[in-house]
């Protein structure tokens, strides 16, 4: 009797496994219908940018509704992962399509905002698209220009990250930084004189590393002035206030 029961109660809760593949194969149906009908969507926008951001917010959306994956007696079945890498190809060459068209907002996300997002796919892209980053900064009205993507660029030229090393290229970029009142950028232009070992306009840009502005070791006020006569620390403080001044001759003059 009691084994009986036993037997019964076992029967009873044990799991139907057919209902539960009917409805995870539902759900992935669903989440490959959702995601390709947002790639459809995404293909009809002229802004590239615009479609990077669509499909990636799509692709989010659609799976925290749906999980393209279930489980099954024999493992684990992705129905939608084919989609999926659709949609990060398309994502890509949206991205990679807007960023060569100079988008601010696609240079913006690839170098500074998703910098530390993904992956071997956007570093591929970073590289790729150095050269378009300093050639849109070398073109764009200051109106358009963006402080952090400004040191990214100094940064990646001071660097010689997949382009010739550049200290005086490198130096440009800080400095407009510096322009649009951009932490650190003073700083960074001090330390790459530094480099150089060129002390009148290290000096010169370790003045201007102020407010938020940190000074290192080596570009301490005080450090610098070793290596400076009288005349030449008193010229090039009189010109560090002067914004229009970029570099100090070599006499400080």
């Amino acid at each position: 009797m009691s084994t009986a029961l036993v037997l019964s109660a076992a029967w009873y809760i044990w799991p139907n496994y057919d209902a539960e593949d009917a409805r995870a194969t539902a759900n992935a149906g669903h989440a490959e219908e959702a995601l390709r009908s947002h790639i459809k969507t995404a293909d009809r926008l002229a802004d590239s940018y615009a479609a990077f951001q669509s499909l990636s917010a799509s692709e989010a959306r659609v799976l925290s509704l749906y999980d393209p994956c279930y489980d099954t007696m024999d493992g684990k079945v992705c129905k939608a992962v084919k989609v999926q890498d659709e949609i990060r190809v398309r994502r890509l060459q949206y991205l990679d399509k807007a960023a060569a068209q100079h988008s601010r907002d696609a240079l913006l996300f690839l170098f500074v905002v998703g910098h530390d997002e993904g992956d071997g796919d956007h570093s591929t892209l970073r590289t790729k698209h150095v050269k378009t980053l300093f050639d849109y900064l070398d073109s764009a009205p200051n109106a358009e220009l963006d402080g952090p993507l400004l040191m990214k660029a100094g940064e990646l030229a001071l660097a010689g990250t997949a382009t010739m090393r550049d200290v005086r290229r490198a130096i440009g970029f800080y400095a407009r930084a510096w322009a649009l009142g951009t932490d650190g950028a003073a700083q960074a232009a001090a330390a790459a004189f530094v480099k150089i070992r060129d002390t009148p306009n290290a000096y010169l840009w370790a003045l201007r590393c102020t407010g938020n502005c940190q000074r290192d070791s080596w570009t301490a006020l005080d450090q610098l002035e070793k290596d400076l006569s009288l005349d030449e620390i008193q010229q090039v403080q009189k010109l560090a206030p002067v914004v229009s001044v970029i570099e100090v001759s070599s006499s400080g003059a």
